[in-house]
């Protein structure tokens, strides 16, 4: 389970009673369905809006001029939420904005000072107007699948290998509990997939004669 989100820009991702998260990846999600409705928002001002995916512009944003106003659009507590933004931005770096730097992890860093720290890209949200987009989260794959070996092979009850028969990417199992790391699914898809495409070609090869 993953949220749909930006992850390399400065946001500040508040939930609807207004505490600020900052989880890695498929926790994320997991934190945002717990949420009432699923939903969560991630807040941008002026100084990171152009760096923003592209996919971004098929979303509504709310915009707004104040943080106080942004707040009451979303529909979540402006007093919490402004202590929120108050809190995120006391903690970044006195000269975040010259360290900054959206392409690679600039250890612009909130330190210790918040109890989930922001390890790069913190920069404070404090130049209106400001844009929220409101974001839940969705199944990327599941963490369950069948019983396989090293080489791919599924295995049967009894953990014998069943001749003629490999298992990849989201339907195998057993590499995965209660979280995982970006882009680990698509790897052992592409490791096991060119092992068990070997053997079944070499297997093909035998059976041919």
């Amino acid at each position: 389970m993953s949220s749909h989100k930006c992850d390399n820009l400065p946001a500040s991702i508040s939930n609807c009673l207004c505490c600020v998260f900052s989880l890695t990846y498929a926790k994320t999600g997991a934190a945002i369905v717990r949420l009432p409705q699923a939903t969560a928002f991630q807040v941008f001002d002026q100084k990171t809006l152009h760096l923003l995916e592209p996919r971004y512009a098929t979303s509504k944003p709310i915009h707004a001029d104040t943080l106080p106003e942004l707040a009451q659009k979303m529909g979540v507590d402006a007093a919490n939420f402004a202590e929120t933004i108050r809190q995120y931005n006391a903690a970044t770096p006195h000269d975040a904005v010259e360290k900054f730097n959206a392409f690679a992890l600039d250890h612009v860093s909130t330190g210790t000072a918040l109890a989930i720290p922001k390890s790069n890209w913190a920069l404070p949200i404090d130049q209106g107007p400001y844009v929220a987009y409101g974001v839940t989260c969705g199944i990327t794959f599941t963490y369950g699948g069948l019983r396989t070996d090293d080489a791919a092979h599924v295995l049967n009850e009894e953990g014998l290998v069943m001749p003629g028969l490999w298992a990849v990417g989201e339907i195998a199992g057993g590499f995965f509990a209660f979280n995982y790391p970006g882009g680990s699914g698509l790897t052992k898809g592409a490791v096991f997939g060119k092992i068990a495409g070997e053997a079944a070609a070499e297997r093909a090869k035998t059976l041919r004669g």
